[in-house]
């Protein structure tokens, strides 16, 4: 990373170079506006995935997302798809395309950065954008099924499998503040009852389904109790 002259505002030859190592804690970048917060972490990113050290980012405004577009070649082509509306209508978009390759080449080349080093940042790591709710990119479902794993069968490691149950019935009631006891709580002791039932009887389960359970259940009982005494269905709607 080049440093700023602050005295001539110009930036300097110098290079502050630091070991990944020393990245093994808790950081903060704090910045005005415009500042360069987004520049400086996108830069220490790339830096990160040319070492080919795993990197989970979770990019709540959309400025991460710059990362993935890394054109070594700079073929105007590649560029083209991402110039700004105003660039793509104009009276030439290829002309446009090929000046945006420029820039982005002429701006790497004065911060030393060269082809070699973006291939590295490029390949070093297998990138993947998750998008929550939308079709581009990878969609990301954070319940997206909630049958028995891979491999399971009934009366394998029983001790486990309630352990694994209960653990995913305290976080699906978490989403909508209920849930308690697992030994004792209505809502945790059904949720867990149908999911064991369905798990046991080789159903797929998801999220709707279990919803459909929580209505008509795989089971008549609850316990010593019989299901309608124990949880009856007005209350479970």
């Amino acid at each position: 990373m080049s440093d700023l002259d602050l005295g001539v505002s110009t930036v300097s030859t110098e290079q502050t170079l630091l070991d990944s190592d020393h990245l093994t804690t808790h950081a903060v970048c704090l910045g005005m506006t415009g500042s360069g917060k987004t520049g400086l972490g996108i830069v220490a990113l790339e830096e990160l995935a040319a070492s080919k050290i795993p990197l989970l980012i979770i990019d709540l405004k959309g400025d991460m997302v710059n990362l993935l577009l890394n054109f070594p070649d700079f073929r105007p082509e590649e560029f083209r798809a991402w110039l700004p509306p105003d660039s793509k209508q104009s009276a030439d978009p290829h002309a446009a395309a090929e000046a945006a390759a420029s820039l982005w080449k002429e701006g790497l080349a004065r911060s030393g950065i060269t082809p070699a080093r973006m291939l590295q940042s490029k390949s070093g790591l297998r990138w993947q954008l998750l998008t929550p709710g939308y079709a581009s990119g990878a969609p990301l479902d954070i319940l997206p099924s909630l049958s028995a794993p891979k491999g399971w069968a009934p009366g394998t490691d029983p001790d486990g499998t309630r352990q694994r149950v209960d653990a995913l019935v305290s976080g699906l009631l978490s989403l909508i503040d209920r849930g308690g006891d697992p030994l004792s709580d209505p809502d945790h002791v059904l949720l867990a009852s149908i999911i064991l039932a369905k798990w046991e009887r080789g159903d797929e389960l998801d999220l709707a389904g279990l919803l459909a359970a929580v209505m008509n259940p795989p089971i008549d009982t609850l316990g010593a109790l019989p299901l309608e005494t124990f949880y009856p269905r007005d209350r479970r709607m």
